[in-house]
């Protein structure tokens, strides 16, 4: 029993560490209606939980990327002159990439 009890705690303790190492990195394009990237637009990550907020822009061609994000529930919000664009959720547990393209063509 107590060999059990010890297993499960080095579990818990080993994937805790896990997600200290590192983060992750959100990356995609941002699109207005008509499917052409929008440079320069906002876009803000904020996690679920918390007030936690990371910003960056995109570049010409429509992109961002955060990067050592750590893991958790986050919404991707992108804005051009104050406007929405769109806004996407995006998860993960463990450190990873996640792709979170917002507006285009739906």
């Amino acid at each position: 029993m107590l060999l059990k009890q010890v297993s499960i705690v080095l579990v818990v303790l080993f994937f805790a560490v896990l997600v200290q190492a590192g983060g992750g990195r959100v990356f995609g394009v941002v699109a207005g209606e008509d499917g052409t990237p929008v440079a320069g637009a906002r876009v803000e990550l904020q996690r679920d939980i918390s007030q936690y907020t990371l910003l960056t822009y995109t570049t010409d061609k429509g992109e961002y990327a955060f990067n050592d994000v750590p893991p958790g529930i986050y919404l991707v919000r992108a804005l051009d002159g104050g406007a929405l664009v769109g806004e996407s959720k995006v998860e993960f547990m463990l450190p990873g990439n996640r792709r979170a393209d917002i507006g285009g063509k739906e």
